[in-house]
């Protein structure tokens, strides 16, 4: 900006040392970014006349601090959903669990046994999710991952698994193929 270039100038017109980074360009119009010091050199009464700057091409560390902060944001964006899907199955739990504790001589064995197979299928759910994120964070320190084929129907169970309840309460009908293609 045209300040930090006014006072680059005025530290190093004042006979004071300029310490700073800032862009560049280069010849062939290419930018880059430079760390730099520049000094006043004087003549033996003491005038000012001429300047030494000293340059290190940092380019490379500023791409660098730029991809580290993008990947930062991602991660906190990451760490937010993910807090936000283990959070909701987690509330579940404890109000099912605490609903339970308080007013268990109150339900019949049918309305325990569904309010138990509802944290148990929650707590699967999160299971999952912790699973996968393992997974994910394993895979961050393979060399190669290997692909092999997704077992659809088996995949479509554990959803439909997971959605039962909805899927009753709603009257849902689930439509699938009797065979998925091979992939």
């Amino acid at each position: 900006p045209p300040e930090e270039y006014e006072d680059l100038w005025q530290t190093i017109v004042a006979g004071k040392e300029w310490f700073g980074e800032f862009q560049n360009r280069k010849k062939n119009g290419e930018v880059y970014w430079v760390s730099a010091t520049i000094s006043p050199i004087r003549d033996a009464s003491g005038e000012i006349t001429h300047f030494i700057g000293v340059e290190e091409d940092i380019t490379e560390r500023k791409h660098a601090i730029q991809q580290r902060d993008e990947l930062i944001q991602e991660l906190d964006a990451y760490a937010h959903t993910v807090a936000h899907d283990l959070k909701n199955p987690l509330h579940l739990i404890v109000g099912y669990a605490s609903l339970l504790g308080d007013e268990f001589d109150t339900f019949t064995p049918q309305e325990s046994r569904t309010y138990l197979k509802s944290i148990a299928q929650t707590a699967y759910k999160m299971k999952g999710i912790i699973e996968a994120l393992l997974l994910l964070a394993s895979t961050r320190k393979m060399e190669a991952v290997e692909i092999t084929p997704l077992n659809t129907t088996a995949i479509l169970e554990e959803v439909k698994e997971r959605l039962l309840r909805t899927i009753h309460e709603t009257n849902a009908e689930i439509v699938q193929p009797h065979h998925f293609p091979a992939a």
